[in-house]
């Protein structure tokens, strides 16, 4: 297993998902024709644009949002997406999907990776899980 590409494929799709505040279904259709430089504001940010949005009728109708970087690397979208990028870029050429995993094309085997990994993490012995009681 390339421990490498998991980790960088999860943590750039969950920090997109995060960001855009989108289901992890409509990140994994993102292409990478949809990332495109926020020329006012190029040192921290740029345009992203998923298929589907909130308050939106047809896909073509999709607003492009703005990916704001963060001083902290951990949480840090931009930063998530460019090793992702540089990475997959790598070792599998372009494609048309940003988070290609294994090089795949299709969105829904991207989707079930990423749920793979997700469960993955969460049923691991070490993830701890804390009740608080109000």
């Amino acid at each position: 297993m390339d421990c490498e590409e998991t980790h960088c494929f999860t943590s750039a799709i969950y920090r997109f998902q995060v960001s855009m505040i989108g289901r992890i279904d409509d990140c994994a259709k993102t292409e990478c024709g949809n990332l495109n430089p926020n020329f006012q504001h190029s040192e921290y940010s740029i345009f992203a644009r998923m298929c589907w949005s909130k308050n939106v009728h047809e896909e073509r109708d999709a607003p492009d949002q703005i990916l704001l970087g963060a001083s902290d690397p951990h949480y840090c979208v931009l930063l998530g997406l460019a090793t992702w990028m540089e990475l997959s870029l790598k070792k599998y050429g372009k494609g048309k999907l940003l988070f290609s995993f294994k090089g795949k094309q299709c969105p829904i085997q991207v989707k079930e990776a990423a749920d793979a990994k997700l469960k993955t993490a969460l049923h691991h012995p070490d993830f701890e899980i804390i009740q608080v009681s109000i």
